[in-house]
């Protein structure tokens, strides 16, 4: 493998890697924040609730405790509101167990989002009279964390494929002058096989040429004397015998089809014509 390719190859697999952390560590973040307000929000709810019934004098009054919670309740952001004293007995619980909406599983499946449960004392003088527990619905913080997946995904791979298309561009430039030595290299091992072949035309042992012009085409298809190579490999079928000639046509055929101008152009055109005329 081309060292330019391996690298190109390193690059794109760290860019996405880099992009699915990056991406992660975006949501794992937001997730924190969104906990941290359904905490604070559950909280503040309790709290206040527990203010109005303690201000109100109305821990012995379910009717009113049932309007009071009610009237927070409605809002939809919380999946339990209880009331209850303080040994334990219920005096007023509202519970919806609402699905959440608009979020593929899957992402609720991943990105868990365990409801709070928060609570506050009801006070009658100094002592406890009640308990406030407000549980939040994780509903509207899934979707806020579904919507800013979705954008931070759009966004980072916007960013991440120019970032990867300039890194690349400017790595393909950087290589270039590699590359020329790399096929300066294999040239000169191409060029050595192929004077020995050449050698084996000159005294007219074709086989022996045949194998060797070959051999230089299989082990480097990009050689850069190749269209002395079609010409020398096709000619050394031509003269080799009658049963060759036919084999040698394809070369020729490459040679014209590959080099618009070559020293061999005109020799190989003629061949063709002969080729074709004799089949």
């Amino acid at each position: 493998m081309k060292l330019s390719r391996l690298l190109v190859g390193l690059i794109s697999v760290l860019w996405v890697v880099v992009f699915i952390a990056t991406l992660l560590v975006v949501i794992n973040s937001t997730r924190d924040y969104l906990l941290r307000s359904m905490e604070s929000h559950a909280q503040d709810t309790a709290t206040s609730l527990g203010l109005s019934i303690t201000q109100s004098k109305s821990y012995n009054d379910p009717v009113t405790i049932e309007l009071m919670t009610s009237a927070i309740f409605d809002r939809g952001y919380y999946s339990e509101i209880q009331v209850k004293k303080v040994t334990g007995e219920s005096i007023f619980k509202k519970r919806v167990d609402k699905a959440v909406e608009g979020v593929p599983g899957w992402f609720v499946g991943s990105f868990n989002l365990p409801t709070p449960r928060m609570n506050a004392v009801v006070m009658e003088g100094w002592r406890k009279a009640a308990i406030v527990e407000v549980e939040s619905h994780p509903g509207h913080a899934y979707k806020e964390l579904w919507e800013i997946a979705k954008k931070s995904f759009w966004v980072l791979l916007i960013v991440a494929v120019i970032s990867l298309t300039v890194v690349l561009i400017v790595l393909r430039m950087a290589l270039k002058p590699l590359g020329d030595m790399e096929r300066q290299a294999k040239d000169r091992l191409s060029e050595a096989s192929y004077r020995v072949g050449f050698f084996y035309f000159r005294i007219q042992w074709y086989t022996g040429a045949i194998d060797r012009f070959k051999d230089v085409l299989k082990s480097d298809p990009q050689f850069s004397n190749r269209d002395a190579l079609y010409y020398y490999l096709a000619e050394s079928l031509y003269r080799s015998s009658a049963e060759k000639k036919a084999e040698a046509l394809p070369y020729f055929e490459r040679l014209v089809k590959e080099f618009e101008k070559s020293e061999f152009l005109t020799l190989a055109q003629k061949r063709i014509a002969e080729l074709k005329t004799a089949s």
